[in-house]
């Protein structure tokens, strides 16, 4: 009892977290299941056998006891199987049954029935042969194939075990042989109790290792797109820049040669930024072009583009709209500057001027001719503006 005790004490401190780990025990039950069918399975299929040796193997046995006690620890065995394959499809998919306890419940039953057919096998054996390997063998091979709950193994088999020595007492004759067997069949409860404890323990750490590599994975990827947008993001405005700009109208007129795509491309260079950072200095060249960056990324939609090209020049791709569109929206902007140069206490005007050039499917254009087209419609009305 005093190594049940350390056993318990060590369990409830390395699973004290088990709150955390609700979709390991999850998993674990249902692998546990799975390998339970599986195990049924093999019984079935191999009860055939177990028929041919309880009736033609030995049937030179003179203690009849010895064969129908085998016979029927064989066919327990057999219908037990049987109606968990027959139970197992109706709960193999309910969720609300594999997180209840009842699922526990039944892993155990099952378990603790499969020790227990060991233990009377053998004491079957020992009754005729002197023999106890099926109950070393079932202690084996459950903590292997069931990785269950360490405590609950651990009380399966000392309970099993007790019943088992109980009743070898009873079994056997030779005093010497009955302590030998004591100690081999209680090393084995130990060492497959050390077997479930290890295998279990790894399961869970494994499970844990997993969890901490997609947490890491997970935030390497959120850091990999915070870098991605900062490397996006022109420091001064907030806007995109003219690398990520550039690589989205690539990626459209990559796009028009499979598909129908249209855009108009509006280039923008803000009026007089060399007088205004000449006169009142570079702060507040910064500022107006922060300024009139913050009206036009007001007014445009969220699927347009905006990004700043250069100095004092900003592009918008206007995605699926025609110039005529594009230009209602940069009346807006206008206006809006205009507001803003009759409000504000600032001894410069806000204005801009701009070019559009409008693209679809089929047109045989590189970037640099968009843009160039764009550019030259922009002067247009750069020239108009330095003449008033």
């Amino acid at each position: 009892m005093k190594i049940k005790n350390l056993y318990l004490q060590y369990y409830d401190k390395v699973f004290a977290n088990d709150l955390d780990l609700k979709d390991f025990f999850i998993g674990n039950k249902i692998l546990v299941f799975s390998r339970l069918k599986l195990v049924s399975i093999g019984l079935v299929l191999i009860y055939g056998y177990y028929l041919y040796c309880d009736f033609i193997l030995f049937n030179g046995i003179t203690d009849p006891t010895f064969t129908y006690t085998l016979a029927g620890i064989h066919l327990f065995g057999f219908l037990l199987s049987i109606c968990f394959l027959c139970i197992y499809p109706k709960f193999r998919d309910n969720q609300r049954f594999i997180y209840s306890k009842w699922s526990t419940f039944i892993i155990n039953s099952y378990i603790t029935l499969y020790v227990l057919m060991g233990a009377a096998a053998s004491l079957n054996s020992q009754r005729l042969t002197g023999n106890i390997d099926a109950y070393i063998i079932i202690l084996i091979s459950v903590a292997v194939l069931f990785p269950i709950r360490p405590n609950h193994f651990l009380t399966i088999v000392f309970s099993n075990h007790i019943v088992f020595l109980m009743l070898l007492t009873s079994f056997s004759q030779n005093a010497f042989s009955l302590v030998s067997k004591q100690i081999n069949t209680t090393a084995t409860v130990l060492i497959s109790c050390l077997i479930s404890f290890t295998l279990f323990v790894y399961k869970k750490e494994d499970h844990i290792n997993k969890l901490k590599l997609n947490e890491s994975i997970t935030e390497l990827k959120r850091i990999q797109n915070e870098l991605k947008i900062k490397a996006s993001l022109d420091p001064l405005t907030g806007v995109y820049n003219r690398r990520y700009g550039i690589e989205v109208l690539q990626d459209a007129l990559l796009r028009a040669n499979l598909e129908q795509i249209e855009f108009t491309l509006c280039f923008i260079d803000i009026n007089n930024l060399k007088v205004v950072n000449d006169k009142f200095g570079h702060p507040e060249g910064d500022y107006l072009i922060q300024t009139i960056c913050n009206v036009i990324r007001n007014v445009v939609n969220e699927e347009d583009v905006l990004f700043r090209y250069g100095g004092d020049e900003f592009i918008v791709i206007f995605f699926s709209k025609t110039p005529l569109h594009v230009e209602k929206t940069w009346e807006r902007i206008l206006t809006l500057l205009e507001q803003l140069s009759h409000t504000t206490d600032k001894q410069y005007p806000f204005s801009a001027s701009h070019g559009l050039f409008y693209f679809k499917s089929g047109m045989e254009m590189s970037f640099d001719d968009i843009l160039e087209n764009a550019d030259k419609e922009m002067y247009k009305e750069k020239y108009l503006f330095n003449v008033k």
